[in-house]
């Protein structure tokens, strides 16, 4: 697996490049989205991440769109580079697949974690949109479910049965799984963002979690959602045992200027899968509704 370095002018990347080396993460380059393009359908199933300049995004607008219509290319992640006078006024771009902003001040650690963000998303989606693919499910036909889940591999099951009851299962998935995952990580495992920060920028992410699933403090605690229809709405209800978190600050989040990830996940979540999203009382609930053409 490999991670696609779009440039422009050689200088531009030489930081990025000797970043990526020294962490030892294979990459391979090309000069403009062109190239980048041809290089992604030649290669399609080696690339787990792309890097690329803002500017150059900015100058065509094709590039994305070109992605979005390409079933092997649209969930390949984006990690955007700013330029030293692209600090503000930043424009988020419509992207089916997650995205990243790289400061042009940015630390090796935070490139590593950007990247390892980038391929744990990368494979997720590809495993949700697989079990969605080829599966099969009656989920339509409920109007109101409640379920349990403990563990991220619950997660993912339940969120492929109840995205297959949604107009737009792709979409949906994504954003749910996101929220189950943080529910169960954050909430009920209690790992901070500033503690994933450091577990995802020396590889114990994973090791944390399944420790914590097994710790007595935790080992019993499980999320709970609820799911109904009605009309043309569906609504997911999720509630972890957690203390909860200062939702407020992660619902508009400005996706630019944030290099650690906090609350990423949520904003996403609001941005591209729900209709509708909602923290309730201290934040350890949460609502999402999505909409669809009445029966």
């Amino acid at each position: 697996m490999l991670i696609l370095v779009i440039h422009n002018q050689p200088e531009h990347k030489s930081d990025i490049v000797l970043t990526l080396k020294n962490r030892n993460f294979p990459f391979v380059e090309a000069i403009g989205l062109k190239d980048g393009y041809d290089f992604l359908t030649d290669k399609t199933a080696q690339i787990y991440a792309i890097i690329v300049s803002y500017r150059l995004m900015k100058e065509d607008a094709h590039f994305l769109k070109k992605l979005a219509k390409n079933d092997q290319l649209r969930d390949i992640p984006l990690i955007l580079c700013l330029g030293k006078t692209e600090q503000k006024n930043i424009k988020p771009f419509k992207h089916t697949a997650s995205y990243q902003w790289l400061q042009n001040s940015f630390t090796a650690n935070s490139l590593h974690s950007m990247v390892q963000s980038a391929e744990n998303d990368f494979i997720q989606r590809c495993a949700l949109r697989q079990e969605i693919h080829s599966c099969q499910s009656v989920i339509a036909a409920i109007r109101r479910g409640i379920f349990r889940i403990k563990t991220f591999e619950q997660a993912e099951a339940l969120t492929t049965m109840l995205s297959l009851s949604c107009p737009e299962p792709d979409r949906v998935a994504f954003g749910l799984f996101e929220l189950l995952a943080n529910s169960i990580e954050h909430g009920n495992l209690e790992i901070g963002y500033e503690e994933k920060w450091r577990l995802m920028a020396n590889d114990f992410h994973r090791d944390e979690i399944n420790l914590r699933l097994v710790q007595p403090e935790y080992k019993d605690r499980y999320v709970e959602i609820t799911v109904e229809r009605e009309n043309n709405l569906m609504s997911f209800k999720i509630e972890d045992q957690g203390s909860g978190f200062n939702h407020a600050d992660y619902l508009d989040m400005d996706l630019s200027a944030n290099q650690t990830h906090h609350g990423r996940g949520i904003a996403l979540a609001r941005a591209t899968s729900f209709d509708y999203l909602e923290f309730l009382g201290n934040g350890n609930k949460v609502l999402a509704v999505t909409k669809f053409a009445a029966d």
